[in-house]
């Protein structure tokens, strides 16, 4: 039995072991290939506005791009002397949608919500092509509503970014899930016990 209680507060640990860090990619709501499953995808090109549910709290959210002229959204193209494959095996990620510029650029968030407090951000970065790595620059909000990475390179496309805190909410497995997992376990050690018996 005691087996059985450590199991179901692993599993209860494990359902609640998210909360802290989200990923938002920038997409074109028009185009599906600039859609990243698991994410939360944000319409950068027209009008902004959360594709789908919004993070919790961060409904008011807005993010803008700046430094060094911008000039487009990257979505399944690129200007002339940039990446020049194929753009298939890249869909639906990270490196297929991004505001880019060919001097620099730079992100800057807004309205952050305030029961966030402190936050780090990570931005992904193309760079000249449609594949590239998060940045890992970990600029921190100081518990105030904006953060801005200002010009970090020559030229390239942003194509997400990731917030981390102590206290961004994350959602949580539904209820029923949980509970099968918890179930799961139980009647495993069950099963277990029986084969030993």
């Amino acid at each position: 039995m005691k087996k059985a209680i450590v199991v179901v507060a692993v599993l209860l640990m494990a359902a609640s072991a998210q909360a802290g860090t989200i990923t938002i990619n920038f997409c074109d709501a028009t185009n599906a290939d600039s859609l990243v499953a698991g994410v939360y995808n944000y319409n950068m090109a027209g009008t902004h506005g959360w594709v789908g549910t919004a993070p919790v709290g961060a409904g008011t959210i807005d993010f803008a791009f700046g430094d060094w002229e911008p000039v487009g959204f990257l979505v399944g193209s690129a200007p002339e002397g940039w990446y020049g494959g194929s753009w298939e095996p890249i869909k639906n990620t990270f490196g297929y949608a991004g505001d880019y510029s060919y001097n620099g650029i730079a992100v800057s968030v807004t309205d952050i919500p305030a029961a966030w407090g402190t936050v780090a951000m990570d931005v992904w970065w193309g760079g000249y092509g449609p594949t590239g790595n998060w940045r890992g620059l970990a600029i921190s909000n100081g518990g105030g509503s904006t953060i801005s990475t200002g010009n970090i390179d020559n030229g390239g496309a942003f194509g997400a970014i990731s917030f981390t805190g102590d206290q961004i909410p994350v959602a949580a497995p539904e209820p029923a899930t949980m509970s099968l997992l918890v179930l799961g376990g139980v009647a495993t050690l069950i099963r277990r016990r029986n084969r030993r018996a």
